[in-house]
């Protein structure tokens, strides 16, 4: 059982990172120090400027990109692998009306900010943990558009196997009344594949 919980844990937190990755490409492209300038001519300044406080920012982008890209790569896997799982017959399946408000405030709120110094990196992580925290209370994430833009549909059900009102999620294109094999994320948050 602690060991279901963990993984599904660590599911919930990837998604939380592929909710962020466009947003933190855009931020570690606006934050990144790179060694070198083109001010005045071209001129090197060592990696060792890289080191520094600015980087912390986009270094912390980088792994929030690279959970967001391992995590969908893990879903694609449960697509091929699904021997230990029957499919069902879901009814009542419709595609998910998106509401665009809170994704465009969270862009906003993210790339609006300047990350400079310790008060930035401080800035950066306070608002990663609030977004964090309202991601893990509500279901509002798991209906965002920037999912969409990555190729991951979400639907809502209102099958009574799955508990009545429920989100999925899938990388294929799904109609009413599928037979569908399905791996629950959360409470009412389902990913599945067709069977």
């Amino acid at each position: 059982f602690k060991k279901h919980f963990n993984f599904l844990a660590m599911i919930q937190f990837g998604l939380f990172c592929i909710y962020l990755f466009l947003i933190m490409v855009l931020v570690f492209l606006e934050t990144i120090k790179v060694p070198f300038t083109f001010s005045g001519g071209f001129k090197y300044n060592g990696l060792t400027s890289m080191f520094t406080i600015d980087n912390i920012v986009p270094f912390l982008c980088l792994i929030v990109i690279v959970i967001a890209l391992f995590t969908l790569y893990r879903l694609k896997c449960w697509s091929k692998n699904r021997s230990q799982y029957r499919p069902r017959i879901i009814n009542k399946i419709s595609s998910w009306e998106y509401d665009y408000v809170p994704t465009f405030v969270t862009l906003l709120a993210i790339v609006s900010f300047s990350y400079i110094g310790i008060r930035g990196l401080l800035l950066f992580i306070g608002i990663m943990l609030i977004i964090y925290a309202i991601f893990v209370c509500t279901s509002m994430f798991y209906t965002s558009p920037l999912y969409r833009i990555l190729g991951l549909n979400i639907y809502q059900s209102q099958d009574k196997q799955l508990g009545g009102n429920s989100i999925l999620m899938s990388f294929e294109e799904l109609s009413d009344t599928e037979t569908l094999y399905y791996r629950k994320i959360c409470t009412n948050v389902y990913y599945v594949t067709k069977a």
